[in-house]
């Protein structure tokens, strides 16, 4: 039995000086973890130039991929091809809508006595012929790439071909066509 029991009184020994030893190694780790914290810190505080410069580096550089898969140029070409989206958009609509543009023309000379003929009848003695001259202004939002003659050459021949199509008179002068 004495063997047994120093059996157990050398286990008894080992276990104690093992949670000696890592209640020891803890300290020591945690101690070594804040003095190379403390480390980390400060070599980034020493490097703190050098590191805004690589982040300006990278700043500049995010700026120059992110213009470049956007396809952003000066002038910008994006805001060019919306612009040329919207022109053919109006371009459109003005040929949609051509139908309410003589109907609204037939109910004005109705209304002015006109009739659909463009005729009134004089009371003096003759018959007075009326021409209408019809003359359109239109207004892009933030302005049209290009020269006031440039978009009119763009539209003009749009508006005269409905016209044309309904068989009146072409009321657009021919140098606003060219």
């Amino acid at each position: 039995m004495s063997q047994i029991k120093a059996l157990n009184k050398t286990e008894q020994a080992i276990v104690g000086a093992s949670h000696t030893l890592g209640r020891q190694a803890a300290g020591d780790m945690y101690n070594n973890g804040k003095l190379a914290g403390k480390g980390f810190y400060k070599g980034l505080e020493e490097q703190q130039r050098h590191i805004e410069q690589m982040m300006r580096k990278i700043a500049r550089s995010m700026v120059e991929v992110i213009r470049r898969e956007l396809g952003i140029h000066s002038p910008s070409e994006v805001a060019r091809w919306h612009g040329q989206m919207f022109a053919e958009g109006l371009a459109k609509g003005i040929d949609d809508s051509s139908g309410k543009v003589k109907a609204a023309a037939k109910r004005l000379a109705g209304a002015t006595g006109l009739g659909a003929g463009g005729v009134i009848a004089g009371g003096g003695g003759g018959d007075v012929h009326v021409t209408n001259h019809f003359e359109f202004h239109v207004t892009a939002p933030n302005g049209f790439i290009g020269s006031q003659a440039q978009f009119a050459a763009e539209l003009a021949p749009g508006i005269q071909k409905a016209i044309l199509q309904q068989q009146h008179r072409n009321p657009i002068p021919q140098a606003a066509a060219a």
